[in-house]
């Protein structure tokens, strides 16, 4: 009976939700691009599950139970928003950010930007980098025996894949490799003086595709 009720009030709340679904729908997706222009336009969907459940868990409840999942409401307005597929981080851009950053604060415009040189490439944002080095840390561990290697050895691997440059901006920008990679649940740091470990950490149990085990064991899917 307790189950009948709840399932019964479940409902009625959906069905309270859909009389004004366009404005419904519409609260909802500004809250969400408004905590990822907290992170600068451009987020992991780990991060925007955490910041979304921290920011107002009733909310982030009501799109689990009206919408099926944040990733679902994302999906169903591409319009808004923009989601990169580079696993295992699977970041969530706002479509149009800056735009809807002006129209909303109405700051004054700031002065044309220079037109850069043709032989100067734009600087590559910092999830990039982040992105990239996770990624090839997830392959070089999944060959490596024992899904292990010291921290050193990792390093080393990675800096003839993803090059000097991306491991300089990631000690610049993160504090180092193993301060990155502790903030990403696909792998474990052991930190142990002048012999620090990095392994792949085990799938969590019923992972599904989007963001690996980092997405799933935030309830995205």
């Amino acid at each position: 009976m307790a189950a009948l009720v709840d399932d019964t009030a479940t409902s009625l709340f959906a069905g309270q939700m859909g009389s004004s679904s366009a404005e419904s729908r519409q609260e909802y997706v500004e809250w969400i691009a408004d905590v990822i222009l907290q992170h600068g336009g451009v987020v992991t969907s780990a991060n925007l599950g955490s910041s979304l459940v921290t920011t107002d868990p009733e909310k982030y409840a009501t799109v689990r139970a009206v919408w099926g999942g944040l990733c679902a409401l994302l999906a169903q307005n591409p319009q808004r928003f923009k989601l990169l597929n580079n696993p295992p981080l699977n970041h969530v851009a706002v479509v149009g950010a800056s735009r809807v950053r002006r129209a909303r604060t109405s700051p004054p415009r700031p002065p044309p930007a220079r037109r850069a040189s043709p032989d100067l490439k734009p600087p590559r944002p910092p999830w990039a980098d982040e992105a990239d080095v996770v990624k090839h840390t997830v392959e070089i561990l999944g060959a490596a025996a024992e899904r292990a290697l010291k921290a050193v050895d990792l390093a080393n691997a990675l800096r003839s894949r993803v090059g000097v440059g991306a491991l300089s901006r990631v000690r610049e920008h993160h504090g180092g490799l193993l301060s990155l990679l502790e903030r990403h649940a696909c792998v474990q740091v052991v930190r142990v003086p002048k012999h620090d470990v990095v392994r792949l950490a085990p799938p969590p149990a019923g992972g599904s595709g989007l963001g690996g085990g980092v997405a799933t064991s935030l309830g995205l899917g």
